[in-house]
């Protein structure tokens, strides 16, 4: 899902390095704001349950960053051709990334709740090796972006029907 989001970032701002800095910037911030919080504030609640709305909240941030980012040109009224200033950069990055670093950041902590966090540590490396390997060089010369955020989508539901409440995934998955 980065890997998609950071690519439009830098389509839409005709990718450079400030560019590649402000999003995975606030990619970091999103992510570090959302531990916190869900650290601290989903405590009390039940984790599968948390977890399972915490994948759907995911998929609907990323269609919610992939959408803006895509249609910014049309929603922001941004010149053809043209650089945008840093201030519109910001404020185009900020709205569309913390959506997914607030919850990608709250489902680590949820997650250390149901297996231990050395554990929560080595199934996310792995995960983001192998999401980062499989996305560079077997998704994006074959698909499209919105092939692979479809791909990302369906395996967030069926990660959240193994996380939990399998009725609201399903429901979600038919919506």
């Amino acid at each position: 899902g980065q890997t998609l989001i950071v690519r439009e970032g830098l389509t839409l701002f005709s990718g450079n390095e400030l560019t590649l800095g402000l999003m995975m910037g606030g990619w970091l911030a999103g992510t570090g704001m959302g531990s916190l919080l869900g650290g601290r504030f989903l405590k009390s609640l039940d984790p599968r349950r948390v977890l399972t709305a915490l994948f759907i909240a995911l998929i609907a941030a990323l269609v919610f960053a992939f959408g803006l980012l895509l249609f910014a040109p049309l929603v922001f009224r941004l010149p053809y051709g043209e650089i945008l200033p840093l201030e519109r950069m910001i404020f185009i990055c900020a709205i569309a990334l913390m959506p997914c670093g607030l919850v990608l950041g709250a489902i680590f902590p949820v997650a250390t709740r149901l297996i231990p966090s050395v554990t929560a540590y080595l199934y996310e490396g792995i995960g983001s090796f192998l999401g980062g390997f499989a996305c560079a060089l077997i998704l994006i010369p074959v698909l499209p972006s919105l092939g692979i955020l479809v791909i990302l989508i369906a395996m967030l539901i069926v990660a959240g029907s193994l996380a939990g409440n399998r009725r609201m995934v399903i429901m979600l998955a038919l919506l």
